[in-house]
């Protein structure tokens, strides 16, 4: 029999084995050096300038009030690289040097950083900490490297608490001047951190339930897709989650708002025809409380970092990226990727999301979700729901929810959150709050809509959550840049060249993948392939999908191997 789900082929380009700390990025883990071995260079300090906090204020509350995606921080643009700040020292030992550069925002309560280039050699290490050494991230190494060296898109390493942090980047003596670190951004956060211990969680309202509440005991699997997305790698909070396609092969589809990618909300919109390449999103996983109650410190993370946005629309304000950090396969976290529905949703279901950046919550209604036309105020292509739990509480969504899913009570997700409404209040700008959430309409772009549009595959979910399956698959075009999926049923035939960073490619032949003379991948390009059966019509029932996870679904396929 043959195996439908794991039975690889596998050829990579760039891909690596990866390991994770809590509260970490994929990386190697260790400590500086400097923490066991005494440097001597003074390390050259780069102050930001003093927050205008009044005016940050107000430019909040109108944010708020227009529904954009909670500001957490400031960004600073700046130029900090290997040569022009900063300071290097020899080790003793002749191993190699050490760069270390100290970055100081006033009255921060956290930094994080945001790069223009970032390539490391093999063996070099980058650890960045705080002033007081009780925290710090590392080790990245050439493993977190993205593209070639030279052709960097960019990249983004996580917060630190604190107003002063230090990077640290050992070089060894055999690739001496081939690191690129070269910082574009620092980002001074300002709120969303306890004034009493660091944390990056306990702004939400009071009306807000912990996913580990027994209001969430029915969606422990569903949880684990979601997580809390550092928008173009600082500033800006939204949420979003993993999706299965109908291949169940784990592609890191995640879905999320458009209107967090939008010009509006972040300098630049992102968009997956004219601007693709997302490299300083960072995503958050496991971010949530371990029990009901709100801990008094901070609980821990995993997060990956850089994605590409394949499909995008603003109609129902829906996002659809392909992670370029694999959380499964890259850093080894075990993760639900969700099911769907293109159907009308029935009476029931939930919401899970990270209101106001904080730590995972989740809002469930009894109600059928509402399908509204509401002229000024609320699009036709939007499900509405009012979330009041069986026990007769209500909660609602709020800034930084956006893009978190709408589950039917099959646990499928029907919608993505773009907005809200208090209805107590007269304008279509009144959001929802915990201070009346009996009276908050929550808004979620329909899967439906998404799903198919005339914009062809670039403006619509369908082509990559449930892609065309050849019966052979021949000549493939160039790619130069871009996420491609093909899918035969018996094999793939290929000759073509494939290059350029951020391209990422996977040919998923039933029996086999054939590269023939002429065929290359280069250039920084991603690329696998993959033997599975393509022709899986059951895992799909009139426009719907189940949710799995590579862990449910190793244990099926090795009972089914065994039998």
């Amino acid at each position: 029999m043959k195996n439908k789900i794991f039975r690889y082929l596998s050829i990579l380009f760039l891909l690596g084995f990866y390991f994770t700390d809590t509260n970490a990025q994929i990386n190697i883990g260790g400590e500086p050096i400097s923490f066991k071995q005494a440097l001597t260079v003074e390390i050259p300090v780069k102050k930001m300038p003093k927050l205008d906090m009044k005016a940050i204020e107000q430019q909040d509350l109108a944010d708020d009030a227009e529904g954009m995606p909670t500001r957490f921080g400031y960004s600073h643009p700046v130029n900090y690289n290997l040569k022009n700040s900063g300071t290097w020292e020899e080790l003793v030992d002749g191993s190699g040097r050490i760069w270390r550069l100290s970055i100081q925002c006033p009255y921060a309560k956290s930094i994080n950083l945001i790069y223009n280039e970032f390539w490391l050699p093999p063996n070099a290490t980058l650890y960045i900490y705080n002033k007081e050494k009780s925290d710090f991230i590392g080790g990245f190494t050439d493993k977190n490297n993205n593209s070639i060296r030279g052709e960097s898109p960019g990249y983004a390493t996580g917060v630190v608490p604190g107003d002063e942090i230090i990077l640290e980047y050992f070089e060894p003596t055999n690739v001496i001047g081939l690191g690129e670190i070269s910082i574009s951004n620092v980002v001074h956060g300002y709120k969303s951190v306890n004034r009493i211990k660091h944390k990056l969680f306990g702004d939400s309202g009071s009306c807000q339930r912990n996913i580990n509440c027994s209001d969430g005991n029915n969606w422990q699997n569903e949880k684990t897709s979601v997580a809390l997305i550092l928008v173009d790698g600082g500033t800006r909070w939204c949420t979003g989650s993993l999706l299965n396609n109908g291949y169940g092969d784990f592609k890191p589809y995640f879905l999320t708002a458009n209107h967090c990618l939008d010009g509006w909300a972040i300098p630049t919109a992102y968009d997956a025809v004219s601007n693709p390449v997302a490299s300083v999103w960072m995503f958050y996983w496991n971010y949530e409380a371990t029990g009901c109650a709100n801990p008094s410190s901070e609980p821990g993370w995993n997060s990956t970092t850089g994605a590409y946005l394949v499909a995008n629309k603003s109609d129902s304000d829906f996002a659809l990226l392909y992670l370029t950090e694999d959380p499964y396969r890259d850093a080894n976290l075990i993760l639900s990727y969700n099911g769907w529905s293109t159907n009308t949703p029935g009476a029931g279901g939930a919401s899970i999301h990270h209101p106001s950046g904080d730590i995972k919550k989740i809002s469930l209604f009894t109600q059928v979700p509402v399908s509204n036309a509401w002229p000024g105020c609320l699009a036709a292509e939007s499900w509405s729901v009012v979330f009041q739990h069986p026990s007769g509480i209500f909660t609602t969504t709020e800034g930084g929810s956006s893009g978190s899913p709408l589950y039917d009570s099959n646990h499928r997700v029907v919608g993505q959150l773009w907005g809200g409404r208090d209805l107590s209040q007269t304008s279509c700008n009144d959001g929802p709050t915990c201070a009346d959430p009996a009276n908050d309409l929550s808004f979620y772009g329909k899967f439906s809509t998404s799903w198919d549009d005339s914009g062809g595959l670039r403006r619509r979910l369908k082509d990559w959550l449930d892609p065309t399956c050849y019966d052979n698959y021949n000549d493939l075009f160039n790619f130069s840049q871009g996420v491609e999926h093909i899918y035969a049923n018996d094999q793939v035939n290929s000759n073509r060249s494939i290059t350029g960073s951020n391209t990422y490619v996977s040919f998923n032949g039933g029996n086999a993948v054939h590269l023939t003379e002429g065929f290359s991948a280069s250039g920084g390009a991603v690329f696998n392939a993959t033997n599975i059966d393509c022709d899986n019509s059951t895992l799909k029932v009139a426009g719907e999908l189940d949710g799995v996870s590579p862990e449910k679904a190793f244990k099926e396929e090795e009972a089914t191997e065994e039998n």
